[in-house]
């Protein structure tokens, strides 16, 4: 097997030129190339570059039957996380990454014209994962895919986790709130929808690349303690314009022609299973046959407890 790390040009936010980077592992003889997308990471140590241990694993499920597996570091991460911040479930970027890259690999000649191409990835590597199955697409490329556990409509996701009184995860809110900010240039969100304390620490860790663990300790659990209810109730140009960002991305609406697998546990206490639910019945009623629904129904199950089952089924339709 052949391991290679690579760099290769792509276009981040408002289509700047930037450099990304990504790992491949190439068996004898392979048969088909996987794009496999990573994750929500906070950490540079995290990405498929910079940890062996968790991406060898991974790709040796793959290369043991015949295929290339390919890890893209997402923008703000790998080689660019020195220079560009990470956008989050930006649908554009993440797309626009695994698509330059997938260039890349036909123009150095590191994949072949008659492999199949497949696309698979967990929580925003779900999100990911599609978004760049809805741009091949676009370009005349149907893929098939494996998404798991993923926000497929941001704006109802959003919903979703405040119609609670406790959100264990908040940290998943602020990071897309500060990635949103930055990237639409909407001045202020991150002030206006968390406290004042909280939002003053969302701007610390993120600019500072706190660590999960480290980030996760920061916000109170209870929506309460943590947003600024009276925003989110108003009918202000700055809430309305983060709600038309969060449509914007979302991939609710998207009808893949390739073979769909959908995936989540039905106690994600991350990503709503209704996110998976809602999907595979939108995609039903567009008369769409060739898409598969799996919920882990154990009571145990949860985000990142099913992700091996996630690969697992992965593992299986190879």
């Amino acid at each position: 097997m052949i391991k290679k790390q690579f760099v290769f040009p792509t276009r981040g936010i408002a289509q700047k030129d930037l450099k990304s980077s990504a790992m491949l592992y190439m068996p004898k003889d392979p048969k088909g190339v996987y794009i496999i997308h990573h994750g929500t990471i906070f950490t540079n140590d995290m990405t498929p570059t910079n940890n062996s241990i968790i991406y060898d694993a991974i790709a040796k499920l793959f290369t043991q039957k015949g295929y290339i597996a390919v890890f893209p570091d997402y923008i703000g991460f790998g080689i660019s996380y020195k220079t560009h911040f990470h956008p989050y479930l930006h649908k554009e970027t993440l797309a626009r990454n695994s698509f330059d890259l997938l260039e890349y690999l036909f123009e150095k000649n590191m994949i072949d014209d008659d492999m199949k191409i497949f696309s698979a990835g967990y929580s925003e590597g779900g999100f990911a994962s599609l978004a760049f199955v809805e741009l091949t697409q676009q370009h005349g490329i149907v893929l098939d895919s494996f998404s798991g556990a993923a926000p497929y409509n941001l704006t109802k996701n959003l919903h979703h986790l405040l119609e609670n009184r406790i959100y264990k995860y908040p940290e998943y809110i602020a990071y897309i709130a500060y990635a949103y900010e930055k990237a639409y240039k909407l001045e202020g969100l991150v002030a206006n929808l968390f406290k004042k304390i909280y939002a003053n620490l969302t701007y610390q860790a993120f600019e500072n690349r706190y660590s999960f663990e480290r980030v996760h300790r920061i916000y109170p659990k209870e929506i309460s303690r943590l947003f600024n209810l009276d925003f989110l109730q108003q009918d202000s140009t700055l809430l309305n314009d983060f709600k038309a960002k969060l449509k914007e991305n979302s991939l609710h609406t998207f009808i893949p022609l390739g073979k769909t697998t959908l995936f989540s546990a039905k106690k994600d206490e991350i990503v709503n299973v209704k996110n998976s639910l809602e999907m595979y019945e939108n995609l039903k009623k567009a008369n769409v046959s060739n898409v598969k629904l799996v919920i882990d129904e154990e009571e145990t199950a949860s985000h990142f407890g099913s992700y091996a089952k996630f690969l697992k089924i992965v593992y299986n339709s190879l």
